[in-house]
């Protein structure tokens, strides 16, 4: 007796056909604003933190490297004194 699988791919290919259909345009070319930007902060400031007295993260100046997924390094940035960078 052979044995036949019940898998039939064509309906996963047509949804992924389907999802690639309705993506936004060329991803290598996005358009828009472009870059990393964020905030630095430095936290928890205190040992124990409440609702009731609430103990904020603190803005910090920083140097930040940016790397690749494969580690190569790309730039360097700085953080400004409120922690934020772009």
């Amino acid at each position: 007796m052979r044995y036949r699988s019940r898998f039939r791919p064509w309906p996963w290919v047509t949804m992924l056909l389907a999802l690639a259909a309705c993506s936004s345009g060329d991803p290598l070319d996005p358009g828009g604003a472009q870059g990393i930007d964020g905030l630095v902060l430095l936290g928890p400031q205190c040992p124990v933190q409440s609702l009731e007295d609430p103990c904020p993260d603190l803005p910090y100046e920083a140097s930040i490297g940016v790397r690749t997924a494969g580690g190569e390094f790309v730039t360097r940035i700085r953080s400004g004194e409120d922690g934020r960078f772009r």
